[in-house]
């Protein structure tokens, strides 16, 4: 995520704990494309494309992919 909203020239911190704590915290409701979701009780992230889906790498060294949003307790997080 840092190296994504980087090339945006924005920052935001490393780990997802502190993306969430620092970041404006959207509903489900609310969410939209290039929101942060935050998933497996903040343990994962990826940005909402929309229409249920999230751009996300599943694993370390694995490539960035279009995915389901599959957690239904997901948190969502606004980028401002």
């Amino acid at each position: 995520m840092q190296w994504v909203f980087g090339r945006l020239g924005v920052a935001i911190p490393r780990t997802t704990y502190s993306q969430y704590a620092r970041l404006r915290h959207v509903s489900h409701a609310q969410v939209r494309p290039g929101d942060l979701i935050f998933l497996d009780h903040l343990g994962h992230v990826g940005i909402y494309a929309g229409f249920g889906s999230m751009w996300h790498a599943p694993h370390t060294g694995s490539t960035v992919r279009l995915s389901r949003v599959w957690d239904p307790n997901y948190v969502a997080a606004r980028v401002a």
